[in-house]
């Protein structure tokens, strides 16, 4: 199976290594390092995730069960946090972002930041009072 980006809700950037994800429709904001933002610029890229456990099973000298359980959780937490959706066939690769394997293998990780809801989630074109954006109205 391959995913796409849940666009336009969602955006990415790598910055240094880190993937920094924000979630517009709920405000809240995510960032992965090492495999974890590996497998994002992968997954996002519209590669099946059989071919991405395939390749880190050739590379990594971890047991393949191990990869595809802890590449499978990573997925399904991308989907609960409706960051990315299935892609059909043809559909991916528009927003694909290169980050290197890590020398080691170790377990991707999603961090989930939401102490900029409020921000995220405001509208500077109608939600705000007469003196501006970041000002909500009483």
């Amino acid at each position: 199976m391959s995913y796409k980006l849940n666009a336009p809700n969602v955006s990415s950037e790598n910055i240094d290594g880190e993937v920094i994800i924000v979630n517009l429709a709920n405000g809240s904001y995510y960032s992965c390092v090492d495999l974890g933002a590996y497998l994002w610029g992968r997954i996002t890229g519209g590669e099946a995730v059989d071919a991405i456990v395939e390749r880190l099973s050739g590379h990594y000298p971890v047991d393949r069960a191990q990869i595809e359980s802890s590449v499978a959780d990573f997925v399904s937490r991308l989907e609960r946090e409706q960051l990315i959706v299935p892609a059909s066939d043809g559909e991916g690769g528009e927003s694909a972002m290169e980050a290197a394997l890590p020398g080691e293998y170790g377990t991707p990780e999603l961090n989930v930041y939401s102490d900029m809801q409020d921000m995220l989630l405001l509208d500077p074109v109608h939600d705000v009072a007469d003196v501006g954006w970041p000002v909500r109205p009483e």
